[in-house]
């Protein structure tokens, strides 16, 4: 503010007609020998604040102004996100002392500008000192949110729920059912019998859609389906004939679902809102399929080295 300027106190307490005020500053300038009042405003500067400005400092002035004192002096800062914008209230000497007014200006008088920052000295400075340090709080919230913003994953659009778990079971496990019924055909083949069933909550005795709706019926609580295949009687293997099982899980959790063999084997990971493709259920179907040929390979070698 420069020298001369004696702070006061801030939110200084003015009674007129029985409502109650309050001064965001005062200062008293001890070269002017004057009060000054300073408001502080959030935003662009509107008319009005001249009027409350012209209240202030009559008030202050019929109050607290003493015969050696000269005329109360306003400054209104108003600061929006861009600057700081710097307003002077003056009283207009010119005129009779009853009709006094105060004014805004622009410009000092020239026997006020050795002892006053100009309107151009306060903008400046102020624009760097009116910033109010930001508590802890709001700095973290600020490099969390940085954070969060700079993360390059997909967002959680959808929760599980009954529907997204019948289109899985109705919609992608049969689907996926028949390619691997497909792939496999020349493998069932070579076994007395072969199934693949659909599992629930891993019971396997399900046979189509219309389990999971009569088992919807009893639970909500299905956190697991899949496919589980049987193959029974290994033709080839005559007295050391085999059986062989394998499945493929979904495993849904309240965010995303899990794919794979076992919990301890999980192949791929998806949000609810994954659209599947033909493409996506041939790959899912090729992968189970080489892992139940692989397991079936292990067990035929083990015929032939025994």
């Amino acid at each position: 503010m420069g020298k001369g300027f004696a702070f006061m106190g801030r939110q200084v307490h003015l009674e007129k007609g029985g409502q109650d005020y309050y001064l965001d500053l005062l200062f008293y300038h001890t070269k002017l020998h004057c009060h000054i009042i300073l408001e502080l405003k959030i935003g662009d500067f509107k008319p009005e604040y001249t009027g409350k400005m012209n209240f202030y400092l009559s008030a202050f002035d019929e109050d607290y102004r003493t015969d050696e004192d000269g005329p109360t002096i306003g400054i209104i800062l108003c600061k929006n996100k861009n600057k700081v914008t710097a307003e002077y209230a003056l009283r207009d000497v010119s005129k009779p002392i009853g009709i006094a007014e105060y004014q805004l200006t622009n410009a000092i008088p020239e026997d006020l500008k050795a002892e006053l920052p100009s309107i151009e000295d306060l903008e400046e400075e102020l624009e760097r000192e009116i910033e109010v340090p930001k508590k802890n709080v709001y700095k973290k919230l600020d490099d969390l949110n940085s954070l969060i913003e700079g993360l390059d994953h997909p967002e959680v659009k959808e929760e599980l729920n009954i529907e997204i778990t019948k289109k899985l079971f109705n919609e992608i496990l049969p689907e996926v059912r028949e390619k691997v019924s497909v792939l496999l055909d020349p493998i069932f083949k070579r076994f007395t019998s072969s199934i693949i069933h659909y599992t629930i909550n891993s019971q396997s005795s399900y046979i189509g859609s219309a389990d999971l709706e009569a088992d919807l019926l009893k639970t909500s609580n299905i956190h697991e389906i899949g496919l589980n295949i049987e193959l029974n009687g290994f033709k080839k293997g005559g007295l050391k004939s085999f059986n062989r099982f394998g499945g493929l899980k979904f495993y849904l959790g309240k965010y995303k679902y899990q794919i794979g063999e076992y919990r301890h084997k999980i192949w791929e990971v998806h949000l609810y809102d994954k659209q599947w493709s033909n493409d996506d259920i041939q790959q899912l179907a090729e992968k189970w399929t080489e892992l139940i040929i692989e397991n079936v390979a292990i067990s035929v070698k083990n015929i032939g080295h025994n």
